[in-house]
């Protein structure tokens, strides 16, 4: 038999009166249904330990018989059924209440009959129909076998299934309401669309191993939400009171941002359309709505100056210097100097073309030209350890190591970190930066030292704010970086107090 639970609590919002409704919870297979109680009580009088009224409070003895009231009687109608679904308890709930309502010697009656039931038969009991009073079903009654060997035996009457109550069956073919069955049918459909499209995603031979490992993410991260929150997930429930569930979910239960949140949503929109447009689905049409957006934020990106990368090249030769953070240095630097993202690092290709540096990027498709003369840093990518790539063989072994995006951070900020101590800098609690990001376009604002906030998109910053500086234009600092829209450019150049100095110097002296 599937395991269920019984409990009280008190219903979150209070009534006008300033009191609470108390409600009786039955959960089957994780999913929680409320049972009104009748009464209302206030927060004080409420023992959240015990589930019960205080027993300080006068009214502790009437309330409490009649939450244990309803309680067994949940446990009377759940106990009898081979499986207690919401539907069939709910229905021999109301049942037995109408059967109550009769009066008590009504009461007695039935009491007896059941009784005597159960001492016959304990498997007659478990069979009890699940929508009582239905002339559709028939019980079987044992075979009677007479003494005359001759005579011939009677067949044994055959067995109906119980008929579906009219009422729902009209609800479920309006969709109004869903019975619990089919609710695990959409549910285990729901999981096997996911992998027919990650199979899918294998198949296609121009599919990267990044953007399968995070549709990967997002099925796993749907998953955790389904069984943290009990929520249950079909492609019916994708509307917007699962966006706004989901969205409270990612960005205050797991702390995330707009950013992170908006591509969980880009890539779970891209699954349901396909799922919709490719496989013929039937998804809920909100999804394709303006209202079920995909959140961004211009997450203010912490870069390092100059100053800063002169340090970084210096602090390889110092003694608190480990031997492994040299090549994270080496990729630092280079990455600061050709302005390009993290994985443009490891997968295009690079060469010298006289006195410019260039380079074809797989993921945009576009091309870098880089001045030789603009970074000292441009050569490392020709010693003979990296031989144009940063695709360094594993010790003992032939194959090919990729240094991830997510490594490649941890052991910047550690060096950082390092770097920052030898120097003096950012040690101390009011040397800490503010930074803002946005949950649902409210901006939060967070303090922390800077070797914390800086990550490999901090060089891409690095890059373009040092060439503006040096007096190149948007559309020369775009043609380097090898993007045709200025507004993607803009959002990595940001002006502080140092630009403002300079400008008034150069104006006013």
């Amino acid at each position: 038999m599937a395991k269920f639970t019984i409990s009280a609590r008190l219903k979150a919002r209070a009534n006008k009166d300033g009191t609470q409704a108390i409600q009786v919870l039955y959960t089957y297979s994780r999913v929680p249904k409320e049972y009104a109680v009748g009464l209302s009580i206030a927060k004080a009088d409420w023992d959240p330990d015990t589930k019960l009224v205080r027993t300080q409070s006068p009214l502790a003895a009437d309330y409490n018989t009649k939450i244990r009231q309803v309680q067994a009687l949940l446990f009377s109608c759940a106990s009898r059924l081979p499986e207690p679904t919401h539907e069939l308890v709910k229905l021999k709930y109301d049942y037995l209440l109408a059967e109550i309502a009769k009066g008590p010697e009504y009461l007695d009656e039935e009491i007896k009959k059941l009784k005597k039931d159960i001492r016959k038969s304990k498997k007659r009991l478990a069979a009890i129909p699940d929508v009582p009073g239905d002339d559709d079903f028939v019980w079987p009654e044992p075979p009677i076998y007479p003494p005359n060997p001759f005579r011939p035996v009677p067949e044994p009457p055959v067995v109906k299934a119980p008929a579906k109550n009219k009422l729902i069956a009209k609800l479920e073919s309006k969709g109004i309401y869903t019975s619990e069955d089919k609710k695990r049918q959409d549910q285990a459909y729901f999981l096997k669309m996911q992998g027919e499209y990650i199979q899918e995603f294998i198949q296609t031979d121009s599919i990267k191993a990044g953007t399968l490992k995070q549709v990967r993410s997002l099925f796993n991260n749907l998953q955790k939400f389904e069984l943290e929150k009990q929520y249950p997930l079909t492609f019916d429930a994708m509307g917007f009171d699962f966006y706004k569930a989901y969205g409270d979910w990612v960005l205050n239960d797991c702390g995330n941002y707009d950013n992170f949140y908006g591509s969980l949503v880009k890539r779970l929109r891209t699954w349901l359309g396909w799922c919709a447009d490719e496989r013929g689905v039937a998804v809920n049409p909100q999804f394709r709505s303006k209202k079920f957006k995909v959140l961004k934020e211009e997450k203010d990106i912490v870069y390092l100056k100059l100053d800063e990368l002169e340090w970084l090249d210096e602090f390889r030769h110092h003694p608190t210097c480990k031997s492994s953070w040299i090549r994270v240095i080496d990729m630092a630097l280079t990455q600061a100097s050709i302005g390009c993202r993290y994985s443009d690092m490891v997968d295009s290709s690079w060469y010298y073309d006289g006195d410019m540096l260039k380079g074809y990027t797989i993921k945009n498709e576009s091309r870098y030209m880089i001045p030789l003369a603009s970074s000292k840093w441009l050569k490392i990518m020709a010693q003979p350890e990296y031989n144009m790539s940063f695709r360094l063989p594993v010790r003992h072994s032939d194959k090919v190591q990729v240094l991830s995006d997510q490594k490649f951070n941890k052991y910047l900020k550690e060096c950082l970190r390092a770097m920052y101590a030898v120097r003096g800098l950012h040690q101390e609690e009011h040397e800490k930066i503010v930074t803002k990001q946005t949950k649902r376009g409210e901006p939060v604002f967070t303090r922390s030292f800077k070797w914390e906030e800086v990550s490999s998109h901090s060089l891409r910053r690095s890059f373009i704010s040092r060439m503006v500086r040096l007096g190149y234009q948007e559309h020369e600092v775009a043609l380097m970086i090898g993007t045709k829209s200025l507004n993607e450019l803009r959002k990595y150049f940001k002006l502080d107090e140092e630009d403002l100095r300079r400008r008034a110097l150069e104006i006013h002296v």
